[in-house]
């Protein structure tokens, strides 16, 4: 620690104090998902959708190849 430097949390405590958002400062987030990093949500949003639809159509030709057995 160097004191002859001001502590960076002593400005944002009295800075949030002014804009009357100390609650915010308290406020604990949830843990960053490093993996998406960099990533875009449209881009993670088709890929998801892709494989949805990849899900469906192994399903769709299981479904039908069962279906034409005779019972």
């Amino acid at each position: 620690v160097d004191e002859t430097r001001l502590c960076i949390w002593y400005k944002i405590y009295e800075r949030a104090e002014k804009m009357g958002r100390l609650d915010k400062l308290m406020e604990v987030m949830p843990p960053l998902d490093w993996d998406k990093v960099g990533t875009s949500p449209q881009i993670d949003g088709l890929r998801h959708l892709r494989e949805l639809n990849s899900e469906f159509q192994r399903f769709n030709s299981e479904f039908h190849r069962i279906s034409k057995i005779p019972s």
